[in-house]
């Protein structure tokens, strides 16, 4: 690569590539250049499996990885966003967003009313694309999306899916979707690289953890107790 100083406005890259056939030289002014090599980094951060890296860097150092989740919009865009950054500006290693829903029969009572909140202020699942967008501005932190089969299939699976991939969006966990019934979700999903969890719950038998185990993808979610999300009395 050779650098032409003589200009006094646009400097001059050259990168000459030779074969035993003949030989090619492309010319960038300094700007397009770095803007091409800003291009390709991003490309190839996109194109890395984000879920994989982390939890290859988390056992590396011997530990787990701290899984936040929030509810998506609650109370509302700006603060849901806020929050968003504050949490993962504080270190937490996977970003778990719930898409709000209006029957989230999984979900205890400080999931429902979160989810209520943010339905109240209007927020809606397109939403969830702006606001990861936004969160891809400054980080790279893996996110992956909790949702129920309804608000996938309401908008087109392969394209909910293909929407929430370009945002940045690294992996969907569907609650209410049984490896079983998912081939339409797992078709969308290898096509765009999107990364499917699937649950294994304290009652699932070892055969069937087998079956879920061969379409998950991403991590496997544990359920570490039965019922509902929350805070349960003892």
């Amino acid at each position: 690569m050779t650098q032409d100083k003589g200009r006094s406005q646009t400097e001059v890259i050259t990168i000459g590539a030779s074969s035993s056939v003949n030989k090619i030289a492309l010319v960038f002014t300094r700007r397009s250049f770095l803007r091409c090599a800003e291009f390709l980094f991003n490309f190839i951060l996109v194109s890395m499996d984000r879920i994989a890296l982390t939890f290859a860097r988390t056992s590396k150092m011997g530990r787990a990885c701290f899984v936040a989740y929030l509810c998506a919009g609650d109370p509302n865009f700006e603060i849901s966003s806020q929050i968003c950054r504050l949490v993962i500006e504080g270190g937490i290693d996977i970003l778990e967003l719930g898409i709000p829903f209006s029957d989230p029969l999984a979900d205890g009572l400080t999931n429902q009313l979160a989810a209520q909140r943010a339905l109240a202020h209007g927020f809606t699942p397109p939403q969830v694309c702006a606001l990861v967008a936004d969160i891809r501005t400054y980080s790279q932190c893996p996110v992956v999306v909790y949702t129920y089969y309804n608000l996938l299939h309401a908008g087109g699976v392969a394209t909910v899916v293909g929407q929430l991939r370009d945002a940045g969006v690294d992996g969907i966990l569907t609650l209410d979707l049984p490896p079983e019934e998912a081939s339409e979700l797992l078709r969308a999903s290898r096509n765009v690289g999107m990364k499917n969890i699937f649950i294994v719950a304290p009652t699932t038998r070892r055969e069937r953890v087998r079956r879920i185990a061969a379409d998950a993808s991403g991590f496997i979610y544990f359920v570490s107790r039965e019922g509902v999300t929350g805070e349960h009395a003892t």
